[in-house]
């Protein structure tokens, strides 16, 4: 059936029942200025219904929204169209919202994907959001494929995620990939971190354990247009963050750094070790530094060896160097007799 609106649009409708009950609807308008809309609804006979609308603009972009309702009235709206954001970048846009029986939202989840967000990279940023439309978070996937080793995030990429977040509290994950799409490493930040003029600090993540593990003493620079450069030969996940971030992992480590034992007693001529706790990650020591108070008493070698010499009592310390360079000193007292 042709229908002919007021207005000059046309509408045609075509309905089917097919055996085993499911009616079949569809409808196209066709507008005097050349756009269309086209529905296509399929009804079960347990209530059940699928409703697909795709809506062509006369600039030739497309927006389809797709809703899928069960039987107990619980639905799935999913809203795709592909639209230009402010660097003139395509972004294709996907936002599934779940609504319960009653016709409450109970979840929204926004996808954008971001070809061409710079050169060789792509991006994808997922947004989800409560039942009100706020945030609850934001995170973009970045892929970009490098010649060697060193890699940027831009101001101008974190200003498209951001964009695409609808604000500035995203974690980004950049993967780095060779030409051959093999990854070389992966390397995480909060896009508030990549501010002009900050400085950041960088540690490997263990995803498995949430374990920090230092890298270096390196401070990476935010410059003037809020991008940072990165260079990492392993293939392991890192993180950079803040100064106040770096600080607050940096102690933790650091806690960790004690003695395993903090006693001894050894005869003359014999020796004992003085070793750390097992909960030192020797991954964070850059060096270790061992000393004794009284040499007559015992001595200790550059690996830690003591070696009793006579009696008495003597304390032989470990100064603990970290990567970026914090130190700590811990002790041992050791009797010989």
């Amino acid at each position: 059936m042709v229908e002919t609106k007021t207005d000059g649009s046309k509408v045609e409708t075509n309905t089917e029942t097919k055996t085993d009950g499911t009616k079949t609807e569809k409808v196209v308008e066709t507008k005097t200025d050349g756009s269309k809309v086209e529905k296509n609804t399929e009804t079960k006979t347990d209530g059940s219904k699928t409703e697909k609308v795709v809506e062509t603009k006369t600039d030739g972009s497309v927006k389809t929204t797709e809703t899928v309702t069960s039987a107990d009235g619980s639905a799935e709206k999913k809203e795709a169209e592909t639209v230009k954001n402010t660097a003139g970048a395509q972004v294709a846009v996907t936002t599934t919202t779940k609504t319960d029986a009653n016709g409450s939202v109970t979840d929204i989840t926004q996808q954008a994907v971001i070809e061409n967000v710079d050169k060789d990279t792509s991006a994808t940023v997922t947004v989800k959001k409560d039942s009100s439309g706020n945030t609850t978070a934001a995170d973009a996937e970045v892929t970009k494929t490098v010649e060697g080793n060193k890699v940027s995030l831009t101001g101008g990429v974190i200003a498209q995620l951001k964009e695409a977040a609808g604000g500035d509290d995203v974690a980004v994950t950049l993967t780095v990939k060779d030409n051959s799409g093999n990854t070389k490493y992966k390397l995480q930040a909060d896009a508030n971190d990549l501010e002009p003029g900050n400085q950041l600090f960088i540690y490997q993540y263990n995803s498995a354990t949430g374990e920090y593990v230092m890298v270096n003493a390196k401070k990476y620079n935010v410059d003037a247009n809020g991008s940072v450069d990165v260079s990492m030969s392993k293939n392991a996940t890192y993180q950079l963050m803040s100064a106040a971030d770096a600080e607050k992992v940096s102690k933790e480590i650091l806690k960790t750094v004690s003695v395993k034992k903090s006693s001894a007693t050894v005869k003359p001529g014999k020796s004992t070790k003085l070793a750390l706790s097992d909960k030192v990650n020797k991954e964070n020591i850059k060096s270790i530094k061992y000393s004794t108070t009284k040499n007559s008493v015992a001595k200790v070698s550059k690996s830690g060896k003591v070696t009793a010499k006579q009696a008495g009592k003597v304390t032989v310390k470990a100064t603990v160097t970290l990567k970026n360079g914090k130190k700590k000193t811990v002790k041992m007292k050791i009797r010989v007799k």
